[in-house]
């Protein structure tokens, strides 16, 4: 399959395909409009940003190398629940297929592990039922990102931070106080992960700067929440990432967790993205 591509030195539009919950896609549609500012502001041009939400990671289609892909363990809480083995075959399938495909960017949300108090009142074993398929769920993450080179966006640890009851917020993530906190998060892990390569990095640094400036803070009527960005405790928001040795991939395909292609492709752009980094570095 041919993608399109462009110029890294030109801003051309950034397709996001997103499988979420309501409140996730509100958090992300909060965040591309944050997204919009800072880049208008650190290049003074518009970056197209085209956001489509759909039902299942199958209705995706991979056409341009500046696509990025979100998707939500928190869509699996859905009564009734499948079984953990079923989602996890489900959503092997899916990233391996876009990353055969030319994905280059892959984020997946963890849950938020909290359950309401009255929730917990009401019916104490549903809520530690509960519980324990989110900690189960934020486990599965883990091994995706391992195993396929994807990044996570860390709801839970970053929620955790500042705490449930300041954000007034469990897993369902409901209340504007969640919602804003939940695009500052998602913006972080995006900056941190690296958009797609249509973007330099000079711009994504540029406007990088610019979210630190206009957004490193926020209010809620509520609250004075703590710094969402901040030049000492960034490493709260940054995605899930491990390094990689070949063993790891060896022994993946050995147990037919990847493909020897998607394992050439997991080499591939770990090299790429290395060489990338050294070559800002030395200001290339």
């Amino acid at each position: 399959m041919e993608l399109m591509s462009a110029s890294p030195n030109e801003i051309s539009a950034l397709h996001v395909e997103a499988v979420l919950s309501d409140p996730e896609r509100n958090a992300l549609l909060s965040a591309v409009e944050k997204l919009r500012e800072c880049f208008k502001v650190a290049n003074n041009r518009d970056l197209p940003i085209q956001v489509r939400f759909h039902q299942t990671l199958t209705s995706i289609g991979i056409t341009s190398r500046s696509t990025c892909i979100v998707t939500s363990l928190s869509l699996h809480l859905i009564e009734p629940e499948e079984s953990l083995t079923t989602v996890e075959a489900r959503l092997r399938t899916s990233f391996s297929e876009f990353i055969r495909k030319g994905a280059e960017v892959i984020f997946l949300c963890t849950v938020f592990r909290r359950v309401d108090s009255i929730i917990k009142a009401k019916d104490p074993t549903a809520a530690a039922a509960r519980m324990e398929r989110i900690r189960r769920l934020n486990y599965l993450a883990v091994q995706l990102s391992h195993d396929l080179d994807i990044n996570i966006i860390d709801f839970d640890r970053s929620f955790a931070h500042i705490g449930g009851r300041l954000l007034d917020a469990d897993f369902r993530m409901q209340g504007s106080s969640a919602i804003l906190t939940a695009s500052n998060v998602i913006i972080t892990t995006l900056f941190a992960a690296g958009l797609p390569d249509v973007l330099s990095p000079e711009l994504q640094q540029a406007a990088n700067a610019v979210f630190r400036q206009r957004h490193a803070s926020v209010v809620t009527p509520k609250w004075s929440l703590p710094a969402l960005v901040d030049g000492e405790r960034v490493q709260n928001y940054l995605p899930l990432v491990r390094r990689r040795r070949l063993g790891d991939l060896w022994l993946n395909i050995k147990k037919g967790r990847t493909t020897t292609v998607e394992a050439l492709l997991i080499v591939f752009r770990a090299l790429r993205r290395r060489l990338r980094q050294k070559l800002n570095r030395k200001g290339v």
